[in-house]
């Protein structure tokens, strides 16, 4: 009779596991539907984008669509702007987030609990509130393209220092 039991258990373990599997395949296709859409009407002609009803499969691919952006966009000066804040930020981040982490959790200091609370707080602060007064600041400096004078923005270090709030909590 206990036999019984446990194979019924595992029964329904193993449903339940894949009704979980099936259901989280489905949520994921749904997430998945409006990239494909994207890739789809990327080769498709403006009036079969915005046709009703719509049409899921185009009856002509329009692979030029893609030189006429890619002539009319500097992907390349993007890319390489990407690039190059995102190795110098990272670099930066890591030198800050070491020097921080380090004096917060080694060096006893006057105010440090204080400065520590307030660097804390700053992490609650989300990157959306400060992102679009950066964006107008260097739209008014005119530097939204120029990865030199955007570096200072990428920079500030505000988000880089995780690992002081866990050393800091670290014995010494």
């Amino acid at each position: 009779m206990g036999h019984l039991l446990t194979t019924r258990g595992k029964g329904r373990k193993a449903a339940g596991t894949a009704l979980t599997y099936l259901l989280l395949i489905l949520f994921s296709l749904v997430m998945l539907l409006p990239f494909a859409w994207m890739l789809v009407s990327s080769v498709k002609n403006a009036n079969d984008v915005f046709a009703y009803p719509m049409k899921w499969w185009p009856e002509v691919f329009v692979w030029e669509n893609y030189r006429v952006v890619f002539q009319k966009i500097p992907f390349a000066l993007f890319l390489g702007n990407s690039f190059k804040v995102a190795v110098f930020a990272t670099l930066f981040q890591l030198l800050t987030s070491s020097l921080a982490a380090y004096g917060f959790s080694k060096i006893w200091f006057p105010g440090r609990n204080a400065l520590f609370f307030a660097y804390v707080a700053t992490i609650a602060i989300p990157w959306h509130a400060y992102m679009v007064p950066q964006y107008f600041i260097m739209r008014s400096l005119n530097h939204q393209q120029a990865p030199g004078p955007d570096f200072p923005v990428q920079l500030h270090g505000l988000r880089g220092i995780p690992g002081a709030a866990v050393l800091h909590l670290h014995p010494r």
